[in-house]
């Protein structure tokens, strides 16, 4: 389980700051995939997108979008942001939808 920080000016993840995530499998890419989270100290990728044909395939190692980690359960005493950080992906899916 880790702090993942979100680097300033994401262009997916535009209001958090700092999410948590726990038991994240680590993802090896290839081909078109590229990273969307990296771990910011020992740079292994949580997250990634891949062009296939008309499409998009996201790939996230973490459940944290959709289970304990958001709805504020985590409480923004130590400044986590699942809460925002699932807004902002549900966003960017969206645009990248149309």
């Amino acid at each position: 389980m880790a702090a993942f920080y979100i680097p300033q000016n994401d262009p997916i993840f535009k209001t958090s700051k700092k999410v948590y995530l726990k038991e994240v499998t680590s993802l090896t890419l290839s081909k078109t995939a590229k990273p969307i989270l990296v771990n910011q100290t020992e740079k292994y990728t949580v997250a990634a997108a891949a062009k296939v044909g008309k499409g998009t395939v996201v790939v996230v190692g973490d459940p944290w979008f959709y289970n304990e980690y958001i709805n504020g359960r985590l409480g923004n005493n130590n400044g986590w942001d699942n809460d925002k950080a699932a807004d902002d992906f549900t966003k960017w899916l969206y645009s990248i939808s149309k």
